[in-house]
C-alpha cells in the first residue's frame, strides 16, 4: 500500500507505483534483464536500518535468480533475519554514495531518499535511475531520464519537504 501522506499519484497512463513500491522480484528482474545486469552484484540498501523492510528482503532473497547475486554488508543479513542479539549500524551516507554512483539504481518512489538519489544521479548525468517507472509493453521503463523535471514538481510529488 502506498503511503499517500508522502506521495501523490503521478498522472500518467502507464505509471503504476504500487509495483515500484513493493520491490517485488519480478519488477527488479525485469529492469535488470533489460540492461543485461542480472548477473551482477545486487546491493540492497535501507535508509533506516532500525526499520528495514524485512518482508521485501525476504522476497528478494528467496528468488533463485536474485539471491545468488545479493551482497550484504557484514551483520546486515543477521539483522534482517532477526538473529538474536544482532545489531546493525552503518552510515547512510556510504549507501547514498553507492546508490548515486551505481550502474543501475532501483528505488522506492515513496521514499524521500530515493527521490534525492535520483536527483543527484540526474545532476551528474547518470542514467538508469528506476524510481518513477511506467509499463511499456512487457517492460518497466524509467521516465525520469526523459522527464527529469518531475523530480522537482511539487504538484506531483507531495512530500513534506517540498513546498
Amino acid at each position: 500500500m502506498l503511503r499517500s501522506s508522502l506521495f501523490r499519484i503521478i498522472h500518467r497512463d502507464n505509471a503504476h507505483l504500487p509495483d515500484a513500491n513493493a520491490m517485488k522480484p519480478e519488477y527488479i528482474k525485469n529492469i535488470l534483464k533489460q540492461l543485461n545486469m542480472l548477473d551482477q552484484p545486487i546491493l540492497p540498501i535501507d535508509t533506516d536500518s532500525a526499520n528495514a523492510d524485512q518482508a521485501a528482503h525476504k522476497l528478494i532473497g528467496d528468488d533463485p535468480e536474485l539471491a545468488k547475486w545479493i551482497r550484504y554488508e557484514k551483520g546486515h543479513l543477521n539483522y534482517i533475519n532477526k538473529t538474536p542479539g544482532s545489531t546493525w549500524n552503518r552510515s547512510v551516507a556510504s549507501y547514498i554514495y553507492l546508490a548515486v554512483l551505481a550502474d543501475v539504481y532501483i528505488g522506492d518512489p515513496v521514499d524521500q531518499l530515493s527521490l534525492w538519489i535520483a536527483r543527484m544521479r540526474y545532476s551528474l548525468g547518470i542514467k538508469n535511475s528506476y524510481v518513477l517507472t511506467e509499463k511499456k509493453g512487457d517492460n518497466w521503463a524509467s521516465f525520469i531520464d526523459d522527464e527529469y523535471l518531475v523530480l522537482y514538481d511539487s504538484s506531483k510529488l507531495a512530500t513534506p519537504w517540498m513546498a
